[in-house]
């Protein structure tokens, strides 16, 4: 479920309308009580780590008993924050799928039209690692970067 709708990036691919205001929080926590109940919890966005209650989100899905959550997000915020990484895990996150779509900074910061954000991506997955988050990567394949596949998966891999 998309608990804020704006974004620190602005990929051209992006189909979420980030004008809109965030979601009502009775909104967000009813959605969040029907996943639960079905097992798993996803917050998404926009940019979720941009919502205040994001925490207390993570923290009401693992207390209906969630079998998983799970946060979609860039990371930039965890670059500087390194403990809402903490505090996200603390309050049940499990894993997280994070946005990175190319292989060196000019192109993934062409990508998203938010130079400066692959090192702080980069900077976020550490600390969500650190945090003892698993975090797998989500890389959109798009005109701009469909010859760096190839470097992508070097890169990730290394």
């Amino acid at each position: 479920m998309r608990v804020h709708f704006h974004c620190n990036q602005a990929c051209d691919f992006c189909f979420v309308s980030t004008h809109l205001p965030p979601p009502p929080e009775a909104s967000v926590r009813d959605a969040i009580a029907r996943a639960a109940a079905l097992g798993d919890v996803v917050l998404s966005g926009g940019e979720p780590t941009l919502n205040p209650r994001l925490v207390e989100y993570v923290a009401l899905a693992r207390s209906l008993r969630a079998r998983s959550v799970e946060l979609q997000s860039n990371a930039i915020r965890f670059a500087s924050e390194p403990a809402l990484a903490h505090a996200l895990r603390e309050a049940g996150l499990d894993r997280a799928m994070i946005s990175l779509h190319g292989s060196h900074a000019a192109l993934s910061d062409a990508i998203t039209a938010a130079p400066g954000t692959f090192e702080k991506t980069l900077r976020g997955v550490d600390a969500l690692v650190a945090a003892g988050v698993a975090v797998r990567l989500n890389h959109v394949a798009c005109g701009a970067n469909a010859t760096d596949f190839p470097a992508f998966v070097r890169f990730v891999a290394a």
